[in-house]
């Protein structure tokens, strides 16, 4: 299985309109220590 964290970022709220849009981040941009806490809910 490939670990992926992505970013979302919350879109058109002026327009009313809440959606959101989501990006893969590079290894180098992964938040600090969201390795363990993203190694807690990965299953085989």
């Amino acid at each position: 299985m490939k670990e992926t964290v992505f970013e979302g970022r919350l879109v058109n709220r002026g327009t009313g309109e809440y959606e959101y849009k989501g990006y893969p981040l590079d290894r180098g941009e992964w938040p600090t220590g969201i390795q363990e806490i993203h190694a807690d809910h990965v299953r085989d």
